[in-house]
């Protein structure tokens, strides 16, 4: 049975970024709600200390309302189906959920190989997560934060991946983001910390 306390939240996906978040929070004395479309998966995540939950967004799942028992919703899962969502944001609209933290992506964003920032109104208005970051963020039931993440390595991405086999580097001169797994899980759970939403 899940508790909702300041001290819940839930991680949606608990994949590369997710289990190594599960683990963060778990370490800082929160209680997890942990998702994954994997039943083989759910032990892990008990073996991580979070309460396991198997949730699939590209099918009603009759276990998100307990899974949404909680003050904060981290989602992190690496799906574009805008319709899924549509029927997702309105159950965490109900639920107690107060805070959600969104981990997008920077190709929301043209690749024209220049510094861009939030006020740059750059976003690519077709792309679907722009229209998935839409529906959080312009959700008056909770505050959203959104971070975009770019050129993601550490754990069992490494960089050389983007060099195996055949495969052909269109620009080799490209100035390529990149940044660490450790690095994502310190942002967000600072995000977390220090109740930066909106």
């Amino acid at each position: 049975m899940t508790t909702n306390t300041p001290n819940t939240i839930s991680i949606l996906g608990s994949g590369w970024l997710g289990l190594p978040l599960v683990e963060r929070f778990v370490q800082l004395g929160y209680h997890v709600n942990a998702s994954t479309r994997s039943a083989a998966r759910l032990p892990l995540l008990t073996a991580a200390g979070a309460q396991p939950f198997l949730i699939d967004l590209a099918h009603p799942a009759t276990e998100t309302a307990a899974f949404l028992n909680a003050q904060t919703l981290i989602v992190n899962i690496p799906f574009k189906d805008v319709a899924a969502f549509e029927r997702f944001v309105p159950q965490v609209a109900v639920a107690k959920v107060t805070n959600v933290l969104f981990v997008s992506s920077t190709s929301v964003y043209p690749a024209n190989n220049t510094v861009i920032t939030e006020d740059a109104g750059m976003e690519l208005p077709d792309h679907p997560l722009t229209k998935i970051e839409a529906l959080f963020t312009t959700n008056p039931a909770f505050n959203t934060t959104v971070v975009r993440f770019g050129g993601l390595i550490g754990g069992t991405r490494h960089p050389g991946r983007f060099f195996t086999g055949d495969k052909i580097i269109r620009n080799p001169e490209a100035v390529v983001n990149l940044i660490h797994l450790e690095d994502c899980v310190n942002i967000i759970a600072k995000i977390v910390q220090q109740n930066v939403w909106g």
